[in-house]
């Protein structure tokens, strides 16, 4: 198992990732792992746009997308890591972090796995000193892919009408 950059992905092997979640009729997660009605040249243009700080929105920050592959090369899941969060980003219950297993690959963990591994690749002068991680308190497997990767809990708070708990992991 391994995590890639979203440019080494083929199409192929996105397509066959993303049918799935959209057969299940499922949320995608991360969402800007979706296609959201663009083409995948779009796509891969949208993802290298989100790595480039000073082209992005004053709303906007540095984001990439990695996509955790089997050795048989299939996309099990995505990442989206963003390097650093805004005081409005962080008030209003985002976090550094988005994951997602596709439907038929989850409670085997490679939810734990791809936590670990983006955790492991991160260089501290890139993100912020610590990565919090939001997540609806109702979403068990999560909450503990979060805590076996080191995730102390600060808090919760209510967004949508739903409970969320936010956890920061040391860098």
């Amino acid at each position: 198992m391994r995590l890639i950059h979203f440019r080494n992905i083929t199409e192929e092997q996105y397509n066959e990732y993303i049918d799935e979640w959209e057969k299940a009729k499922e949320t995608i997660v991360p969402q800007v792992s979706g296609r959201r009605g663009l083409t995948y040249s779009q796509l891969q243009n949208q993802w290298s746009m989100q790595e480039i700080s000073p082209v992005l929105p004053q709303k906007h920050v540095r984001a990439t997308l990695f996509f955790l592959i089997n050795e048989s090369n299939q996309i099990l899941g995505s990442i989206h890591l963003r390097y650093r969060l805004t005081d409005v980003q962080i008030n209003a219950g985002l976090s550094h972090v988005g994951a997602g297993i596709k439907p038929s690959e989850r409670n085997k963990g490679y939810g734990t796995l791809m936590l670990r591994l983006l955790l492991d690749s991160l260089n501290k002068d890139e993100v912020d000193s610590k990565i919090i991680v939001t997540v609806r308190e109702s979403n068990v497997f999560s909450i503990k892919t979060i805590e076996k990767n080191g995730g102390i809990m600060e808090g919760t708070f209510v967004e949508d009408g739903y409970k969320s708990r936010r956890y920061s992991v040391a860098i």
